[in-house]
């Protein structure tokens, strides 16, 4: 039998395959008005001002399922997860409940409970307003990270150093997203960063299933407009076994039963501390090199987890060290950038797929999957992985009206 599904969504995209899913019958999506003709004719697209309005996003789900029915609720978009386990939970039905999508959604509700299961974490606060953020820094200790509860992609992000720090930002208006939040805001100790990790995983029925740790080239937040990217940890690496046994218990804490995972690992002098996980597949280059480097296609075992299937998933074996390397971006109108077939030529780069062009013009505004384009190579060692990286940014040209 056909599944009814109902898609909450908004700025991510969603994959034309989904649509076309054996398992999948009528679609209906809800989403915000920008993105209403992001679908084809056939699925029925129903608007709310904000898919972070409960109410509003039920009362349009009551409305579709009054017309047809609906046996999985999906949520591609970071924003859309906790208001989807919302609906499933109060519609009874199945899939990720209210609870456990808050722990997958809202930091602070996740960092309480990595917490309560014993997993390292910086100290955090959750402060209702940007006014908040010197009497939390008190314990918390300066400097700090602020950001929203609900958000992604490193925007609105921002590390203050102390008092003065604090208050020259608060007037300045880079912190007009912070100030304008419907949600609360959370406060975290500022810590030096050796090295950022990843690990992205598919659980099924209360077991993972897989797992694949990936390391940064370097740290993220302030390095955006840098090239960034990670690369597959190789089972003998140091950290290997770390980074495998922190995402288990992760996914244990939040109490995910079935899904796909990001987690972020930071490893600090003075140990690893787990920073924030998600329950949906990572943006930028992440989930095309999982695939290049392990088999798993982890937005197909997102969607079948989702649907109540099994994720079926295969690792292949004996695979080459899998790199993607995201090109540095900046705002302004492009007038010079390195093409496609030029960066293919490289040793080991196996794929490149280039998101901007000469002529664009890169908004001021960027987030942590913003690049030009996205080399994947491969390296026979961690080695190699950094010699490739230096042949690639010597070979890389960008340039912009502001250079």
């Amino acid at each position: 039998m056909k599944l009814g599904v109902l898609i909450v969504n908004s700025r991510k995209p969603v994959p034309p395959w989904l649509l076309r899913l054996p398992e999948v019958g009528d679609v209906s999506v809800i989403t915000e008005p920008p993105y209403a003709g992001d679908f084809p004719p056939e699925v029925e697209v129903r608007t709310v001002p904000s898919i972070m309005d409960v109410d509003a996003v039920r009362r349009a789900a009551l409305d579709v399922m009054r017309v047809r029915p609906v046996d999985r609720v999906l949520s591609p978009a970071e924003h859309a997860i906790s208001t989807s386990g919302y609906l499933r939970s109060t519609l009874g039905l199945p899939g990720l409940g209210h609870e456990a999508s808050l722990a997958c959604s809202n930091k602070y509700v996740m960092k309480r409970e990595f917490v309560r299961a014993g997993l390292p974490v910086t100290p955090f606060r959750q402060i209702t307003d940007l006014g908040g953020v010197e009497e939390a820094a008190t314990e918390t200790g300066w400097p700090v990270v602020v950001k929203p509860v609900y958000g992604g992609g490193s925007l609105d992000v921002f590390v203050l150093e102390d008092e003065a720090h604090y208050r020259e930002f608060a007037q300045m208006p880079t912190s007009a997203g912070l100030r304008a939040s419907a949600h609360p805001l959370i406060v975290e100790k500022y810590v030096d960063i050796a090295d950022e990790y990843h690990i992205d995983g598919v659980v099924h029925e209360g077991k993972v299933v897989f797992t694949a740790p990936s390391r940064y080239f370097t740290p993220l937040l302030g390095n955006i407009d840098a090239f960034t990217g990670s690369y597959l940890v190789p089972p003998d690496d140091l950290h290997h076994d770390t980074l495998m046994s922190l995402h288990e218990r992760a996914v244990r804490a939040v109490g995910l039963e079935s899904g796909v995972t990001h987690l972020e690992v930071f490893r600090t002098e003075a140990g690893f501390l787990v920073g924030e996980i998600a329950c949906r597949p990572a943006g930028a280059g992440i989930p095309d090199a999982v695939l290049l480097g392990t088999g798993v296609d982890l937005w197909r075992a997102w969607s079948r987890t989702a649907l109540g299937l099994d994720p079926d998933v295969t690792p292949k074996p004996g695979a080459p060290i899998v790199v993607n390397c995201e090109l540095p971006i900046r705002a302004g109108l492009i007038t010079e950038l390195t093409e496609a077939d030029e960066l293919l030529a490289l040793p080991g780069v196996v794929r490149v797929d280039m998101l901007h062009k000469v002529g664009d013009t890169v908004p001021e505004r960027l987030h942590s999957s913003s690049a030009t384009g996205i080399v994947f190579y491969e390296a026979a060692s961690e080695t190699e992985v950094w010699e490739r990286l230096r042949i690639i940014r010597d070979t890389f040209v960008l340039r912009t009206d502001r250079d």
